[in-house]
Protein backbone atom coordinates (compact mmCIF):
# COMPACT_ATOMS: atom_id res chain seq x y z
CA UNK A 1 0.00 0.00 0.00
CA UNK A 2 1.39 3.77 -0.70
CA UNK A 3 2.51 5.75 1.95
CA UNK A 4 1.76 9.34 2.35
CA UNK A 5 4.97 11.19 3.40
CA UNK A 6 5.59 15.09 4.01
CA UNK A 7 7.99 16.81 1.56
CA UNK A 8 10.28 16.52 3.91
CA UNK A 9 10.18 12.41 4.44
CA UNK A 10 9.89 12.41 0.41
CA UNK A 11 13.21 14.66 0.12
CA UNK A 12 15.02 12.40 2.69
CA UNK A 13 14.51 9.40 0.64
CA UNK A 14 16.96 10.90 -1.94
CA UNK A 15 20.75 9.91 -1.60
CA UNK A 16 23.09 13.08 -1.82
CA UNK A 17 24.47 12.04 -4.99
CA UNK A 18 21.38 10.75 -6.27
CA UNK A 19 18.95 11.46 -10.07
CA UNK A 20 15.30 12.77 -10.03
CA UNK A 21 13.11 12.23 -12.57
CA UNK A 22 9.85 14.62 -12.87
CA UNK A 23 7.28 16.09 -15.55
CA UNK A 24 7.20 19.45 -16.55
CA UNK A 25 4.57 22.25 -15.26
CA UNK A 26 1.59 20.75 -13.50
CA UNK A 27 3.30 17.55 -12.33
CA UNK A 28 6.20 18.99 -10.21
CA UNK A 29 5.07 18.63 -6.67
CA UNK A 30 5.55 22.63 -4.96
CA UNK A 31 6.53 21.48 -1.48
CA UNK A 32 8.70 18.91 -2.66
CA UNK A 33 10.23 21.19 -4.86
CA UNK A 34 10.91 23.85 -2.12
CA UNK A 35 12.24 20.90 0.88
CA UNK A 36 14.88 19.58 -2.15
CA UNK A 37 16.39 23.02 -2.52
CA UNK A 38 16.29 24.16 1.36
CA UNK A 39 18.79 20.57 1.57
CA UNK A 40 22.55 21.84 1.54
CA UNK A 41 24.19 18.22 1.61
CA UNK A 42 23.86 17.54 -2.13
CA UNK A 43 26.70 16.33 -3.78
CA UNK A 44 25.40 15.36 -7.44
CA UNK A 45 21.95 15.73 -7.55
CA UNK A 46 20.67 14.99 -11.10
CA UNK A 47 16.96 16.50 -11.97
CA UNK A 48 15.60 15.45 -15.36
CA UNK A 49 12.23 16.36 -17.14
CA UNK A 50 10.46 14.92 -20.21
CA UNK A 51 13.02 12.50 -21.60
CA UNK A 52 13.30 9.87 -19.10
CA UNK A 53 13.65 7.24 -21.62
CA UNK A 54 17.62 8.58 -21.64
CA UNK A 55 18.69 9.74 -18.31
CA UNK A 56 16.58 6.48 -16.47
CA UNK A 57 16.55 8.29 -12.76
CA UNK A 58 16.79 6.34 -9.94
CA UNK A 59 13.45 8.23 -8.14
CA UNK A 60 10.54 9.93 -10.00
CA UNK A 61 8.01 11.96 -8.94
CA UNK A 62 5.00 13.75 -9.95
CA UNK A 63 1.38 14.97 -8.60
CA UNK A 64 -1.12 12.09 -8.47
CA UNK A 65 -4.38 12.33 -6.42
CA UNK A 66 -4.36 10.04 -2.92
CA UNK A 67 -4.82 7.05 -3.65
CA UNK A 68 -8.62 4.94 -3.37
CA UNK A 69 -9.54 2.54 -1.47
CA UNK A 70 -7.59 -0.52 -3.76
CA UNK A 71 -4.55 1.61 -3.65
CA UNK A 72 -4.81 3.22 -7.43
CA UNK A 73 -3.77 7.31 -8.16
CA UNK A 74 -4.94 9.22 -10.44
CA UNK A 75 -1.82 10.79 -12.19
CA UNK A 76 -2.10 14.46 -14.29
CA UNK A 77 -2.91 14.22 -17.78
CA UNK A 78 -0.27 15.66 -18.52
CA UNK A 79 1.99 12.87 -17.28
CA UNK A 80 -0.10 10.13 -18.84
CA UNK A 81 0.94 11.55 -22.54
CA UNK A 82 4.24 9.61 -22.17
CA UNK A 83 3.05 6.04 -21.84
CA UNK A 84 6.31 4.84 -20.13
CA UNK A 85 6.22 7.32 -17.22
CA UNK A 86 2.71 6.96 -16.41
CA UNK A 87 3.54 3.36 -16.36
CA UNK A 88 6.72 3.72 -13.93
CA UNK A 89 4.41 6.21 -11.66
CA UNK A 90 1.58 4.03 -11.45
CA UNK A 91 3.60 1.56 -10.23
CA UNK A 92 5.36 3.18 -7.44
CA UNK A 93 2.24 4.47 -6.65
CA UNK A 94 1.00 1.66 -5.86
CA UNK A 95 3.94 -0.03 -4.47
CA UNK A 96 4.23 -2.74 -7.31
Amino acid sequence: MPQELTAEQAAARLKAADTLGMPLGPGQPPAFMRTLAEREDWTDLRVYGPLLKQQSPRVMTTVATPPDADGWCSLSREVSRDRTYATRMAASCTGT
